[in-house]
C-alpha cells in the first residue's frame, strides 16, 4: 500500500484496543522506517483478530514489514476513565434503584459515556442526584481498580456481573473495584477511581420500552460542562438583573406575567374582531329572500371566527353567515344558519361545498359547521363564490 491508500492492517502484536463491549477502538499511528499510517479506528471482527483502520500518510508498506505502533495515549486515558466510571455508575444504579438493573448496552468514548439499563420508569431527579453523589463519593475514596484472568465459573461464583446473552470463553477477565463493583470486562480501565476526578450526569431518557439511558461526562469534560453551565447562569442573571439564587423565582414570575398579558391580548383581539360585527349588517345580500353575509376577518383560529359569526347571528336574527380567516399555513371557515332556516338549509352541507374552494373539508350541525383547508390564498375567492353556492341550495 502507498501514500493516500485507505487500509486495514493486521500486525503480529498490538497495543491497540479493538472496539468491543461498548468501548470504542483506539486511534494512533503505525510507523516504519519510511512509512507513516494514521489509525482512525481499531476493530475486532473476531475475538482474537484486531484490525487497524487508517490512511497511509507517507511511504509504502508491504506484508512482512516491521513497524512501531503507538496509541493516542490522551484519548486512551480519557476512555479508560469513562469505562471505570461506567462500572461505578452501574453499581450505584443497582444500589439506589434496585438489583433489577441490568446493562442493556453502553458506549465508552474519550469524550463521554453512555449506559443503557433495564428500568420500568423514568429516574426521578432526586434519584439522579443520589446516583451522581454516590459515584463521586466512590471516586473520592480512590479505590484501586484491579484486573485478573480467571475461569468463567469461578468469576461468576465470586459475584461478578456478566452481560445477559453474552458468550464467554472458559477463561475471562474480571475487573474489581474493591467491594463496590465486580464485572466481567475486556475494556481498558484506570488504576484508581480517584483518577476519574468527577462524574457529571448530563441526561436521562427512554430508548425503548423498559430501557432507560444515562449519559455522563468525567474529568476535564465534566469540568468544562460545569463551567459552561455556570456561564449560562451568569448570563441569565445579567439579563434578568437578579442574583443566581433569584433566577428561578424571577423567571417563574416573568412566565406568569407573560401568560397574563397573552390572555389580555387575546381578549382584546376578540373584542376588536367581534365589535366589527355590529357594523357588518349593511353587507348582507338578499339571496332568494334570505340574508347572506360572507366575510373575512383577521383571525388565526376557529374559536375567534366562531365567536364573530355568533355575534353577527345575534344581530342578523335570520340568515346565513359565512366567516373566513387564515392562520400561518391554513385557512378556516365557519358557516352559521339561524334556527328558522335550518329546515331548508343545512350548515354542514353548505360547509362541504364551500370548503372545496380552499382545498379542505369540514362538517358540523345543521345550524353551525366549520372547515379548514391548506389553500389559504384562495380564501377571498371562496367567500365571494359562496353566495352562488347558497343560492343553488335554496329550495
Amino acid at each position: 500500500v502507498s501514500e493516500g491508500d485507505e487500509v486495514m492492517l493486521l500486525t503480529e502484536e498490538t497495543p491497540f484496543y479493538g472496539e468491543s463491549g461498548g468501548q470504542v477502538g483506539d486511534t494512533g499511528t503505525i510507523e516504519g522506517t519510511t512509512v507513516l499510517v494514521t489509525v482512525h479506528d481499531t476493530i475486532r471482527p473476531l475475538p482474537t483478530l484486531i484490525l487497524h483502520k487508517g490512511v497511509v500518510k507517507k511511504g509504502t508498506l508491504s506484508k512482512g514489514d516491521s513497524v512501531h505502533l503507538k496509541i493516542d495515549s490522551t484519548k486512551r486515558t480519557a476512555t479508560a476513565l469513562n469505562h471505570t466510571a461506567t462500572h461505578l455508575l452501574q453499581a450505584s444504579l443497582r444500589n439506589i434503584l434496585g438489583d433489577h438493573i441490568k446493562q442493556s448496552g453502553s458506549l465508552v468514548t474519550p469524550d463521554r459515556l453512555r449506559f443503557d439499563f433495564t428500568h420500568f420508569t423514568a429516574v426521578e431527579r432526586d434519584e439522579l442526584d443520589r446516583i451522581e453523589s454516590s459515584v463521586n463519593q466512590r471516586i473520592r475514596e480512590n479505590y484501586p481498580v484491579e484486573t485478573c484472568t480467571i475461569p468463567y465459573q469461578e468469576a461468576v461464583n465470586s459475584g461478578a456481573l456478566a452481560l445477559f446473552g453474552e458468550k464467554y470463553s472458559d477463561t475471562v477477565r474480571m475487573v474489581t473495584i474493591d467491594t463496590v463493583s465486580r464485572e466481567l470486562c475486556g475494556g481498558t480501565h484506570t488504576q484508581r477511581t480517584g483518577n476519574i476526578g468527577i462524574l457529571k450526569l448530563i441526561s436521562e431518557s427512554s430508548v425503548a420500552a423498559g430501557i432507560r439511558r444515562i449519559e455522563a461526562l468525567t474529568g476535564e469534560g465534566a469540568v468544562t460542562h460545569i463551567k459552561n453551565e455556570e456561564s449560562r447562569l451568569s448570563e441569565l442573571s445579567r439579563l434578568l438583573k437578579a442574583g443566581p439564587e433569584e433566577v428561578v423565582a424571577k423567571t417563574s414570575k416573568l412566565i406568569d406575567e407573560n401568560k397574563s398579558l397573552q390572555k389580555e391580548v387575546e381578549a382584546l383581539k376578540q373584542t376588536m374582531v367581534t365589535s366589527r360585527a355590529d357594523n357588518i349588517l349593511d353587507q348582507a345580500r338578499d339571496v332568494k329572500g334570505i340574508k347572506v353575509i360572507a366575510t373575512r376577518i383577521k383571525a388565526e383560529n376557529p374559536k375567534t371566527i366562531r365567536e364573530y359569526a355568533d355575534r353577527i347571528k345575534d344581530q342578523l336574527k335570520s340568515g346565513v353567515i359565512i366567516v373566513g380567516g387564515a392562520g400561518a399555513d391554513k385557512a378556516f371557515l365557519v358557516v352559521v344558519v339561524t334556527k328558522d332556516l335550518t329546515p331548508a338549509l343545512n350548515a354542514g352541507k353548505i360547509i362541504q361545498e364551500v370548503a372545496r374552494g380552499i382545498g379542505g373539508s369540514g362538517g358540523g350541525r345543521p345550524d353551525m359547521a366549520q372547515a379548514g383547508g391548506k389553500e389559504k390564498d384562495r380564501l377571498e375567492e371562496t367567500l365571494a363564490g359562496s353566495y352562488s353556492i347558497i343560492e343553488a341550495m335554496i329550495p
